[in-house]
């Protein structure tokens, strides 16, 4: 099943299923934010809202 596929449910029984037996609510809280974050990463990618090197480098005023 992919990402794309899931629901948000069957994401979230997925991220508990491969924490070790021993894993604590920060470290499901961690992989939660952490794919959560991906998703908005390629869901900005697929729709081009992206923001180019020399965009950044402009607003940083990075000499190189």
């Amino acid at each position: 099943m992919t990402m794309q596929t899931q629901t948000f449910k069957q994401a979230a029984h997925a991220l508990v299923d491969i924490l070790p037996d021993d894993a604590s609510w920060r470290e499901l809280a961690y992989l939660a934010a952490l794919r959560a974050s991906i998703e908005q990463g390629l869901s900005e990618a697929n729709a081009r809202e992206l923001i180019t090197q020399d965009d950044i480098e402009r607003e940083f005023r990075y000499p190189g």
